[in-house]
């Protein structure tokens, strides 16, 4: 069952029919989501303001990366997470 969740998120987002398979085993058609208007102006949130330079450079990639795709909030996150943990760890003596 892995694989056909797999195949379900690569498939998302493209405006086109999926075919999943039913619970008897034969294909079902499905809509897609529309994809976003491109004239559709996204706010981006204001990150907070710390004082401390990489968390406030992490918490803009963060927000800069919420109107984007999933991918681009997931990469963000990460990098945030890494920032973040790194800044964190570097306290410990402080």
């Amino acid at each position: 069952m892995l694989g056909e969740t797999d195949a379900r998120r690569a498939d998302l987002g493209s405006g086109e029919p999926s075919e999943v398979e039913g619970s008897a085993g034969a294909a079902v058609t499905a809509p897609r989501p529309a994809e976003p208007d491109p004239d559709e102006t996204r706010d981006v949130p204001e990150p907070p303001v710390t004082g401390d330079e990489a968390v406030d450079e992490a918490m803009a990639r963060l927000a800069e990366a919420q109107p984007g795709s999933f991918a681009e909030r997931i990469e963000a996150g990460e990098h945030a997470h890494r920032s973040l943990q790194s800044r964190l760890g570097g306290l410990g003596g402080a």
